[in-house]
Parts: C-alpha cells; structure tokens; sequence
C-alpha cells in the first residue's frame, strides 16, 4: 500500500507505467492530491489502477499517535460531510489508456463524484470495493453514480461487498448493458432484504458469473432458519437461459473435488445435496452452461455431486 508522498515520487520517476496497484489516499493527503491527480493523467501508458480513498475518521491508535502528537487543531474526518475533501477538478482528469480501476470510490457520494467525474474512454473492468472498516455494505448512490457515468462501457463488474437492500438502488442491466463478466462474493448477496428482489435478475450479454466464496456447506440440504449463513438457493436459481440467454459458465472461485472431501471428511454420511441444487445443475447440463472451480479451472459435473454426495 502506497502512502501519498512515496506514490508521488514513484509517478514522477516511471512515467511509463502500466499498472499501479495499492495506491491510497487519506484525509491527510488531501494538500497533495492535485499533484497525484496530475501524474496520474501524465501517465500515457497507465492500464490498470487500485486506488483506495479513506474518508473515514481517522482512529489515532491505529497510527500511533494520540492528541499531543498532532495538536489541538487536528481534525479526525468526522465532519466530512460538513466540507469538501478533494475540491472538484475543471476540466476533469482524463486517463485515455486506463483499462481495469479498482476502488472503494471513497465510499461517500461526494467523494465518488470526483472520481466518477474523471474522463475513461477505454474502461472495460471495474471492481468495487465497498468494505469500510465499520461496515461491508456498498455505498448504493456512490457506485450508482460511477456506473451511471463509465458502466455502458464495461465488460466485467466486481462488487466486493453487499450490495443495496433495493434493486432500484442499483439496476446493474440498465446501467451496465454491455456486461459479458460478473462476480459477488456469495449467491445471496445479489438478493435484496425481502429475500426476491435482486440487484442482477436478469441480463442480456452476460456470460459468465463468478462467486469467490460459494463453497460445498452452501449447497447441502440444512435448514436455514436454524443457521447463521444465508440461502443462495433464491439468487442460483434466477441463473437460467431464459434470464440471462448468454450465459455460458458459472464459477466458484473455492469448490473443488478437494474441497468436497475435506467436507465430507469432517461431516460424513449426514451431508445430503440439495434437492433445488441438482435440479438446477441438470438444467444447467442440458443448456450447456458449464459450473467451474476458479481454484483448477476445471469443470464440477453434476456427476461428481452425485458421487462425493
């Protein structure tokens, strides 16, 4: 992770740069942002960023300093939304080369439209990093915001964190309608509280979908009124050709033969596979949309469900 000064130096020493990863900016940085701002777009070559912005109070203990340290006058960013943090440039930024930005988005709307507001013609990836430390929901109206302005033009949206309890907070077919990848962390994150509505219920051009944490405990047979995790089945079985008529592949970023044994190791004969889940997985066979471990890339038939199960 780059504090603003070190990053500086390092933008002014390789303007030939194509990817900067662990960039971040904090309320205390924000005298130097016009600089970084300025390198940044300097940067002809510059294809892929992870830019993080802190715009929440600022804990003293964590940088181990306490009120003598940094005087009577220091403000922790508990007024933020009192004051600009970064002013907004005219005319905006503009990074013609950038393909692939990750980033909280500074998670506050008034910090995402300074970032939203920048020029990306060539954008095509964006993951959203929506995990603050007090909490892990998306910032529904920030990200709203950036994909209202740069989503036509993506091919693959991350969302790594919970997305709104609305969908009509975040409509992903209308404001990215040229998607072909999307990933979330669980199945039930794409659900809405009321348990039907969903922020991704549909959509023309994807083609594959990605879920970094569905894992074997996520499709056995329990009852989920009587457990802590959340059901994925109502978010899967949207998963059909006739919601999404591109789609072509399902991923599980940790579900591998492997993994299914090390569970059946620890739980035995007890574990039965769900019944909405083999259901759904002959469906998917028969449409040819294939389920696959990002882990090994390899594909997890239906028949070797059948036989760990």
């Amino acid at each position: 992770m780059y504090e603003t000064g070190r990053a500086i130096e390092l933008l002014r020493s390789c303007p030939n740069l194509i990817s900067i990863r662990g960039l971040y900016l904090s309320r205390w940085s924000a005298s130097e942002w016009p600089t970084m701002r300025r390198l940044l777009t300097q940067l002809r070559s510059l294809e892929a960023l992870q830019l993080y912005v802190d715009t929440e109070p600022i804990n003293l203990d964590d940088h181990g300093l306490d009120l003598e340290d940094v005087g009577p006058d220091f403000d922790d960013g508990s007024g933020l939304d009192d004051e600009p943090f970064f002013e907004m440039p005219t005319p905006p930024p503009r990074m013609a080369s950038l393909r692939i930005l990750h980033s909280d988005l500074g998670c506050t709307r008034k910090m995402s439209s300074v970032i939203t507001a920048w020029e990306l013609p060539s954008l095509q990836y964006f993951c959203y990093y929506g995990q603050t430390r007090v909490s892990w929901d998306a910032h529904a109206e920030a990200l709203s915001a950036f994909l209202g302005m740069h989503g036509s033009k993506l091919r693959g949206l991350s969302i790594d964190g919970k997305p709104p309890a609305s969908s009509s907070l975040l409509s992903i077919p209308t404001l990215c309608p040229n998607l072909t990848e999307f990933a979330v962390l669980k199945p039930w994150l794409l659900c809405t509280d009321n348990g039907f509505d969903s922020v991704l219920s549909y959509h023309h051009t994807l083609v594959e979908i990605t879920f970094a944490h569905l894992e074997i405990y996520d499709l056995v047979a329990r009852d989920y009124t009587r457990s802590i995790l959340r059901n994925p089945e109502t978010a899967l079985v949207c998963l059909q050709r006739s919601n999404f008529p591109m789609l072509q592949r399902v991923y599980a970023r940790e579900l591998t033969a492997l993994h299914m044994d090390d569970y059946l190791e620890d739980y035995g004969p007890i574990v039965k596979l769900s019944k909405w889940w083999k259901t759904l997985m002959e469906g998917w066979e028969e449409k040819n949309i294939k389920f696959i471990s990002r882990r090994d890339n390899n594909e997890v038939p239906l028949s070797l469900f059948c036989e760990k199960l």
